[in-house]
């Protein structure tokens, strides 16, 4: 504000109106308000003077000093949010979504073989189908590779076994990609990992949201009621240390990766807000 301005529009603000109705509008305290009524030398109404003007009686307001110690205001407020009948209605559609979910009759039930999958998971569903079986053939591939004589294997490169030797270092984790993904699981539970998902995406669509696989942002999206939640999973694993054989005969430490069957589903909101169910 300019000079002189900001001092006239306070003092505008706390003797036209209910000095406690105007943090409320502007999202201040109210010692926060006497504050900058201070520092601009605006005098305030004393105690007692609204109820004066509420009876009726004649009331003399303070005249507006010449000399502050300042004159030019920065304040940044924020205004209170006003609720709006639309709130009420959320809050009440929530209650009666908490009092639905908490009933037993209402449970998802999570089904292991299953052989109807939601639209949004079946395309993870081959997925790991796929993987699973690439992982077996690298697995007895390596099997081959280990029979040789040193002399061959020496010679020869174990690629068709490395896929499996991934797997053993990072935890038999899948899909072995950077790229973003919804589902982090080893080969012993992706069956379960998957179960649950489709589990929970069966029973979102019967409550009315609508659930899609985003393949390029690498989550499942859950939509619908005027939100929107991004779901992905990934199983706990736990670090640990092993000695393997260099090429060269030598041994040295190799860091690897176990998988602990505890599976964590992140349910993302944006701006960062995300939580955890383990």
């Amino acid at each position: 504000m300019a000079d002189g301005d900001a001092r006239t529009a306070v003092r505008a603000g706390v003797v036209g109106t209910d000095l406690d109705a105007v943090p409320q509008q502007y999202g201040l305290s109210d010692n926060g308000l006497r504050k900058i009524c201070k520092r601009l030398n605006v005098p305030v109404p004393p105690r007692g003077y609204w109820a004066k003007v509420e009876a009726g009686h004649k009331v003399r307001k303070a005249a507006l000093p010449r000399e502050a110690k300042q004159s030019v205001a920065q304040i940044h407020v924020t205004p209170k949010p006003v609720r709006a009948e639309a709130d009420d209605e959320d809050d009440t559609w929530l209650e009666e979504r908490v009092a639905f979910e908490r009933a037993e009759a209402n449970a998802i039930a999570v089904v292991i073989t299953r052989k109807r999958w939601h639209p949004a998971v079946q395309p993870l569903h081959e997925f790991f189908e796929r993987e699973a079986k690439a992982v077996e053939a690298s697995r007895k591939a390596d099997e081959r590779y280990q029979s040789w004589p040193e002399w061959r294997k020496q010679r020869d490169w174990n690629g068709d076994g490395m896929k499996w030797h991934w797997l053993l270092r990072n935890g038999e984790l899948m899909p072995s990609t950077h790229h973003a993904f919804p589902l982090r699981l080893s080969l012993a539970e992706y069956r379960r990992g998957l179960a649950i998902v489709n589990a929970v995406a069966m029973a979102a669509t019967e409550r009315g949201f609508a659930v899609t696989y985003d393949d390029k942002k690498g989550r499942v999206v859950v939509e619908g009621h005027g939100g929107q939640l991004e779901l992905r999973m990934s199983e706990a694993t736990e670090q640990k240390t092993r000695k393997v054989k260099r090429y060269d005969g030598k041994f040295e430490d190799e860091r690897y990766r176990v998988p602990t069957g505890r599976l964590r589903i992140f349910v993302e909101r944006g701006y960062g807000k995300v939580w955890t169910i383990e």
